[in-house]
């Protein structure tokens, strides 16, 4: 039993951001360099059905969401961090399911517009779905996701906005997705075909966050921890007053408060601090490093 989790672990792949953000690197460089071999890897379901251009399943996560410039380099930094930090929380098997899962909804969500919309669509053809598809499908909204996933799970952290406004990442995290609502809107305004493909694919790639979202995922919280929540609600609601013959099982070193303060409470080690140190997520990234 322990070879099985432990051969099932290390299918995991660590670092996974990295290896994302090396692929932008390599699609940036052939964008430049070779912009018909950086055609080649582009998502095409014509291509890949009609011309057997299997790798294209595989190869368009390389392919860049816009134009090289300052702000796309920060914004990939930061990516980073946001990775780093989730995949630190969540454990890297489940930050792997999270990514890999976006991936694969993208790409079979695609697959399947390619042989719908055109009989939705009498205008379309395939050659045309097909175009129009290889222009919206990138890794520009799993990379969305990854913050998102950040924003909504370290909702009160505070982000220096382009190192300039300092702000909370679940108020970052809604204009992200008012930015979102602007670019679907502005979509259906060039054309009504043009506006369902972009809003299906952005559907589609954000469903890992979705799903997470919905199922409680993103707090990273474990059956024995709902559990534990529970029965504590549980004893308040049947007259209990005093927490003092219960034993605080979190401690936030900074504060104070424990889980016997509030159920709901989020608690998590910094693995900047020596130690086995216990934050709240209010002072997770507020403390001083000892």
């Amino acid at each position: 039993m322990n070879k099985k989790r432990n051969i099932s672990y290390n299918i995991a792949i660590k670092n996974l951001t990295l290896y994302l953000l090396i692929g932008y690197a390599i699609g940036y460089f052939l964008l430049y360099t070779n912009p018909s071999l950086y055609g080649l890897l582009q998502f095409s379901p014509y291509d890949i059905i009609n011309n057997k251009q299997i790798w294209r399943l595989v190869t368009w996560v390389i392919t860049v969401p816009e134009g090289l410039g300052i702000f796309t380099i920060i914004m990939f930094f930061m990516y980073y961090y946001f990775g780093r930090t989730l995949e630190g929380i969540w454990g890297t098997k489940k930050y792997n399911i999270y990514i890999f899962s976006g991936l694969i909804f993208t790409v079979v969500g695609s697959m399947l517009l390619y042989f719908i919309l055109p009989l939705i669509f009498p205008e379309l053809d395939n050659m045309a779905t097909s175009l129009l598809l290889r222009m919206y499908v990138s890794t520009n909204y799993i990379n969305m996701s990854i913050f998102l996933a950040f924003a909504f799970t370290f909702a009160e952290a505070e982000l220096m906005l382009y190192f300039l406004i300092k702000i909370k990442a679940k108020y970052i995290g809604y204009i992200y997705l008012v930015f979102l609502a602007a670019e679907i809107i502005d979509s259906f305004k060039q054309d009504r075909v043009i506006g369902i493909i972009n809003i299906c694919v952005i559907i589609l790639s954000l469903l890992n966050f979705i799903i997470f979202k919905v199922t409680g995922n993103l707090s990273g919280r474990t059956y024995k921890t709902v559990k534990r929540q529970t029965q504590f609600k549980h004893n308040i609601n049947k007259g209990i007053k005093s927490n003092k013959n219960l034993t605080a099982i979190h401690r936030c070193c900074v504060c104070g408060k424990t889980n016997l303060d509030d159920p709901d409470l989020e608690f998590r080690y910094c693995s900047k601090c020596s130690g086995n140190k216990e934050y709240c997520m209010e002072h997770l990234f507020k403390h001083e490093h000892k």
